[in-house]
């Protein structure tokens, strides 16, 4: 699948530098969102909020950011920016997104997430026949908290209004979107692992997705089952029973990439580094494929894409991908089984692909610019 970089439909590439604000910029996410954007040639970043960090300067929060003051949510005027990226947490980006008016926006909550998947497809809307609940459990780091409720609606401006962020896979409607809900970590990684079997029909029964990562998944706010005591020297699975919360959007983002909706068993795990996913993905197979065939299917799907990279001779490790927006994709066939399977392992950086690198790869798509400006 060819890289695009063509302006956005209906809307021109927009003027240089646009100017962008942060929301919730001092958090792991909010941090690696500022440090790209100061780097990138077409942006001026012009507002930032954190509200345990307010009264200070950004650039005293993350190095080489901007002199900007670090302002409350509630006293950011958000009309001054052309372009918002939102990294609040659940139950609040979404909300705060969706009240830009006629700006760019990105928003790396779940709030939006299943919003973008379900509209507009049937498939997808048929995988999940009770009402979509986002999970209790925390991203990367087991702890228990109250369920989050994704209640936010994006103004109807349009058919082109909101877009999943899947920027590999859904590259034409974010160019042509207003809004676009970035994924999730996890579901980045299983998606983009996935969608060639999808895309082909090949899954032949349910999906068993193990993903482990780095503590950073679970976000700056102090946590004692976080603390490095608590962490080091210790490997564990959290959202047990097929629970967490990212797995409806797995399943309605698994619709929208093929005819069928595929089942799917996933089980995140906590890994005592401090960024990387590494995800392992056991997938049943209609028919037995060939391991030269079956790798072909990613090597086409993802040829000419600047940040997939599909690995011929081993599975991916964090190593390859930390720091880097770039998602490393390995495959084996699995040998002394009667019923035909492949395994499919997917490496990202959670703070980057995974999130901050995949929302600016978004920006750029929206405002019409080649994808990888400001990322390489």
């Amino acid at each position: 699948m060819a890289m695009h970089s063509q302006s956005p439909a209906g809307r021109g590439p927009a003027a240089d530098p646009l100017t962008v604000g942060v929301l919730g910029a001092t958090g792991y996410t909010g941090r690696e969102v500022v440090r790209l954007l100061a780097a990138h040639p077409s942006v001026r970043l012009v507002l930032a909020t954190s509200e345990s960090e307010a009264g200070g300067s950004l650039a005293s929060s993350v190095a080489g950011a901007a002199d900007v003051p670090l302002e409350r949510l509630a006293d950011a005027d958000l009309a001054s920016c052309d372009a918002v990226l939102s990294c609040l947490p659940h139950g609040l980006g979404g909300e705060w997104t969706t009240r830009l008016g006629a700006g760019l926006a990105v928003d790396l909550s779940a709030d939006l997430r299943l919003q973008a998947l379900l509209a507009r497809s049937p498939a997808a809307t048929a995988a999940r026949s009770e009402p979509a609940r986002w999970r209790g459990v925390a991203d990367g780091g087991g702890g228990d908290g109250p369920p989050v409720g994704a209640t936010a609606a994006v103004p109807d401006s349009g058919t082109a209004a909101l877009a999943y962020g899947l920027t590999e896979h859904h590259r034409e409607r974010i160019g042509a979107s207003r809004i676009v809900a970035n994924p999730g970590c996890y579901p980045t990684a299983v998606l983009l692992g996935l969608a060639p079997l999808l895309r082909r029909d090949l899954v032949g029964g349910t999906i068993v997705a193990n993903a482990a990562s780095g503590v950073t998944g679970a976000g700056r706010s102090p946590a004692r089952h976080l603390l490095f005591a608590e962490v080091a020297e210790d490997f564990r699975a959290y959202g047990t029973g097929n629970a967490h919360r990212h797995l409806d959007e797995m399943l309605a983002g698994a619709a929208r990439l093929g005819p069928s909706a595929p089942e799917i068993v996933f089980t995140p795990h906590l890994l005592p580094v401090r960024r990387g996913i590494l995800a392992s993905l056991h997938v049943p197979l209609a028919a037995r494929l060939d391991p030269v065939e079956a790798l072909s299917f990613w090597r086409a799907d993802y040829e000419g894409e600047p940040f997939v990279r599909v690995l011929a001779d081993r599975p991916p490790t964090l190593a390859d991908v930390v720091g880097t927006n770039v998602a490393a994709i390995g495959v084996a066939t699995i040998a002394r089984t009667a019923a035909p399977a492949l395994q499919v392992f997917v490496a990202i950086d959670n703070l980057l692909k995974g999130a901050a690198g995949q929302a600016v790869q978004n920006l750029n798509l929206m405002a019409g610019w080649p994808e990888t400006r400001g990322l390489q």
